[in-house]
Formats: structure tokens, C-alpha cells, sequence
């Protein structure tokens, strides 16, 4: 069975995470996704580790970009010179998207911008990702990770109290717009199926960071509440926490909401004083939540990490040892029946994260690393443009490749 996007064509002008994450989760269900890229502008994300310890920092062998733009063709295009652009135009003119997450006017000024491009292949869904979105008053900022962290609340409602604010690790803001773009572009697909019809796409990082905080602004909106952050709390389910384990930095986390959760906990480790009739019920708990969680470190740090997770699981208590990375490859590679290694011409053997998406029918495509800058230029000018092997030369002689 074909994969379900089989037949779509993406050019993808994405740089770092955002853009390259959205497309990535599109290759792995069959999309032909051609990045474009530069040896003269190197692709940032080239430049993030981590690299082989043993290696130089090589823009070839970085596994955040071969991690990230998996199943994708590379396309090396230098779109400072005329001909390049031209180029970028005409495979543009044959695919059913373009995706990019510049800043508000790079395209424009390129002369790749969404209005020159939908002029020419009315069919064809545009998606913008830039920070704040390309209207408003915010709409020049610079923007990074951390900044769109701030800007929606995120920071604020993640940390311990009295602690000053702090962001989710490991680009969490653009992988979360990656995820939107994903969606909404798969859905613009499924609408031009039944009309025809192309579009612009403006999705702006800020706003989709804003929506899973939605009930946080609700609060704000409704009695001008500012939530405060609660480190690993809940309002809703106590005890909660990260609770320290037998052993050198190893955690277990815990959280109790249900009355029956709260019977098992009780039941799994035996304390007598968790029988004090005040915990009893959700608002006793919280009122004594210190107590608690007082009287849960105590058991947790006489026993490893594993055991406290398992314990708890068998008695229906929701439960989790907290992971090092090095763990959760280990979890992984038991767990997850797409999860496989692969050969990667500079790193080495590398592993591929499974898509997380299980499709009836069809299994994803997680068969190739990143590709090398430029890898498949010449493959994709001929197969796309009819571009002969003369014209590659002359192409690459004036610099309109690279």
C-alpha cells in the first residue's frame, strides 16, 4: 500500500528546527520533500550538535540535522544569484507546497515570496512560519525558542515558586509550531483535493505556542488570575511530584488523582500515617500536601528509581522513573517496533527516532538519515527540470549551485 502522502511534493526552505521538524513528519508518510540549501549559507541547523566525540565539528555530521531532515533530498541552490532563483522558481512551479520559517520579508526579498509563487502555480500551498506572524505590530521582532517561551506564558507556568522563570529545553517552541505546521498543511492538501485551490498559510510560532497554555489565558481572560508557577504540583492531583530515589540523581515521578489511585498508593508502600483520615479526599490532601510528599520521599529514597515505577504501576498508580537520554534509546529500542539504526556516511551508525503515528495500513517511512548538502542536486534538476548533465556544469561554473 502506498504511504499516505505518497505523490505530494514539498519544497522546503526550512532552517533549524521548526520548519525542518514539520516537514520531516510529512517525509516519513511518503511525501518527496527537496530542501533547499547552500554551501554558502550553510543551513544553521548543520552547525548543532551532537557530533561524533571523536570527530571534527563537521556541518555534514551533525545528528540534530540528519535526525531532523530525514527521508528528504537536498538540493544545493544558491539563491543569491539570479539563476539560482530562477531555478527555485521553476521547482516551485512543480510542486504542491513550499514551506519556509524565515523572518517576515527574507522570501520577499529573495524574489520566492508567497504571492510571486502563487502567482505562477495557483495550486500551490504556501506555509510561513515565521515568529510573531507577517501582520501586527510585533510582526519584526527577532524571535528564537526561548523568546516565543516568553512570550506565551510558558515560562511563567513552568519552574519551582520563588524561582525565577524557566523555559523548556531542546527548542520546545519550534517543535510545537512544526507540529501545526504539519497538521495544517496536510489539511490545505485534503481542501485543494476538492477544489483545486492553492493558499498562503501564515502560521505564526507565537500563536501556536499560545494554544496549549489556552486554559492559563482563559483564567487571565475571566477573573484576571496570574497563574504562579507550581514546580511539579497540581492543583487537581495530589500528591504530585518528582521524588528523589535510591541512588545518585535518580527520580521517580508520581501523581495521584483518582480516589482509587490514592487506595493504591496507600496499599503499595505501607505507610500506617498515610491513613490519616484528613488525606482522604482531594482537599484534605492538598491541605496537607507537604506532609505528603514529606512522607513519600521518605519510602522513595529506599528504593532504586525502577522499583518505585513498578510498584506503583502494579497498583494503578500513574508512575514514571525520570529517563537520561542514554535510558530512553535503551527503552526505545525494546518498545518501539518501527525504532532502527541506520548508516550515515559521517556519523556512523545513528538511530531514527519512530514516528510516533501508527497508520493503518501503511507503515511510515524512517529508511534515511539526512542528506549530505547538495546530495541529490543534480537528481532532482534533471527528474523535475530536465536539466542535462551540460547545464549542471554550467550551472555549478557561475555559482547559481552550490
Amino acid at each position: 500500500m502506498d504511504l499516505p502522502l505518497s505523490g505530494v511534493r514539498i519544497l522546503d526552505f526550512g532552517h533549524v528546527a521548526t520548519g525542518p521538524f514539520a516537514t520531516s513528519l510529512l517525509a516519513d508518510f511518503g511525501a518527496d520533500v527537496i530542501k533547499v540549501e547552500s554551501a554558502t549559507a550553510v543551513e544553521p541547523g548543520r552547525r548543532l550538535g551532537p557530533f561524533r566525540p571523536d570527530g571534527p565539528r563537521d556541518p555534514e555530521g551533525s545528528a540534530f540535522f540528519a535526525s531532523l531532515n530525514r527521508n528528504k533530498r537536498s538540493a544545493g541552490i544558491n539563491l543569491k544569484h539570479p539563476q539560482g532563483v530562477e531555478i527555485a522558481l521553476a521547482l516551485a512551479d512543480r510542486c504542491d507546497a513550499v514551506t519556509e520559517n524565515f523572518s517576515v520579508g527574507v522570501m520577499d526579498r529573495l524574489g520566492l515570496g508567497p504571492t510571486r509563487l502563487l502567482e505562477r502555480n495557483p495550486r500551490l500551498i504556501y506555509v510561513s512560519m515565521s515568529g510573531l506572524g507577517s501582520g501586527g505590530p510585533r510582526s519584526d521582532w527577532v524571535s528564537f525558542n526561548v523568546v516565543i517561551q516568553a512570550l506565551s506564558g510558558l515560562m511563567l507556568a513552568t519552574g519551582r515558586p520563588g524561582d525565577p522563570p524557566v523555559a523548556v529545553s531542546n527548542s520546545w517552541a519550534d517543535f510545537v509550531a512544526g507540529l501545526h505546521a504539519a497538521v495544517v498543511l496536510a489539511a490545505a492538501l485534503a481542501r485543494r483535493g476538492r477544489d483545486g485551490q492553492g493558499c498562503w498559510i501564515d502560521l505564526s510560532q507565537y500563536e501556536a505556542n499560545v494554544l496549549p497554555l489556552g486554559h492559563l489565558v482563559m483564567a487571565a481572560e475571566g477573573n484576571g488570575h496570574v497563574t504562579g508557577r507550581m514546580g511539579n504540583r497540581s492543583a487537581s492531583r495530589v500528591p504530585q511530584g518528582c521524588y528523589p530515589c535510591h541512588g545518585e540523581d535518580t527520580w521517580c515521578v508520581i501523581s495521584v488523582g483518582a480516589e482509587e489511585e490514592w487506595q493504591g498508593l496507600v496499599e503499595a508502600i505501607g505507610d500506617p500515617d498515610l491513613l490519616d483520615p484528613r488525606y482522604g479526599a482531594l482537599e484534605g490532601r492538598r491541605a496537607h500536601v507537604d506532609q505528603i510528599d514529606a512522607r513519600l520521599e521518605t519510602w522513595t529514597r529506599q528504593h532504586p528509581a525502577r522499583h518505585v515505577e513498578t510498584v506503583l504501576q502494579q497498583a494503578g498508580v500513574p508512575a514514571a522513573a525520570v529517563r537520561t537520554n542514554v535510558e530512553v534509546m535503551a527503552d526505545l529500542s525494546s518498545f518501539a517496533p518501527s525504532y532502527q539504526t541506520v548508516e550515515h556516511p559521517v556519523i556512523g551508525t545513528m538511530p531514527m527516532l519512530p514516528n510516533p503515528i501508527h497508520f493503518e495500513g501503511a507503515a511510515v517511512r524512517l529508511g534515511r538519515a539526512g542528506p549530505r548538502l547538495g546530495e541529490h542536486t543534480g537528481e532532482v534538476l534533471r527528474e523535475l527540470l530536465g536539466t542535462s548533465d551540460a547545464e549542471l556544469d554550467h550551472l555549478k561554473s557561475i555559482g547559481a549551485l552550490a
